[in-house]
């Protein structure tokens, strides 16, 4: 059997590039892959467990609860907030508010990505940036599904100890630059 010039040359170059392995950015990129849980999401790794605090808007105060778990042998870091607005007049009548993110690693850039689901039907994609000590992540949108065109969010969960984090959660009509929408302290309960 006789192989062109051009197959030869192909099977040449891919064994040379077999054999010089990943790059070191590639390598650094997959070095979670193959882990689970906190090995997996590193920095983000403190948020486990179950939280519960306040969030403060302008015109009103909501009771809110926050639990991080890992989902799907520890693959995925799921977050699932409940919170309460209580009604202006006394009544057992609350408003209720629910979503949940799912954190997740990119496979092409090894980075945190998130797919946030609210009660609203929004569901927002996300970037995610986490300091190396994990002490600041900020879940900046890159997409807003069923919301205006062009609508942004961007979460930034700073971490006051083992035990405690503030939230800010702020929103940008399209055209308009981001503005405060709910202040979050939250406290750890296990």
């Amino acid at each position: 059997m006789r192989l062109s010039f051009c197959v030869v040359t192909a099977l040449a170059l891919l064994v040379l590039v077999l054999a010089a392995g990943p790059g070191v950015a590639q390598e650094e990129a997959m070095d979670w892959k193959g882990k689970v849980g906190a090995e997996r999401f590193g920095p983000m790794a403190w948020l486990e467990g179950e939280w519960q605090g306040y969030g403060e808007f302008p015109d009103r105060t909501n009771y809110a609860r926050i639990v991080y778990s890992y989902d799907l042998a520890g693959i995925y870091l799921v977050e699932r907030t409940v919170a309460l607005f209580p009604p202006p007049e006394p009544t057992t009548d609350y408003e209720i508010h629910q979503d949940f993110t799912v954190y997740y690693r990119n496979s092409t850039t090894g980075g945190f990505t998130a797919k946030s689901f609210f009660i609203e039907a929004y569901v927002v994609s996300s970037t995610v940036e986490v300091l190396e000590d994990g002490s600041v992540i900020v879940v900046e949108s890159t997409d807003v599904e069923n919301g205006p065109p062009g609508m942004r969010s961007r979460t930034t969960i700073s971490r006051e100890g083992d035990d405690a984090f503030a939230l800010t959660f702020e929103i940008a009509m399209p055209g308009k630059d981001y503005s405060l929408y709910e202040e979050m302290t939250m406290r750890r309960v296990r």
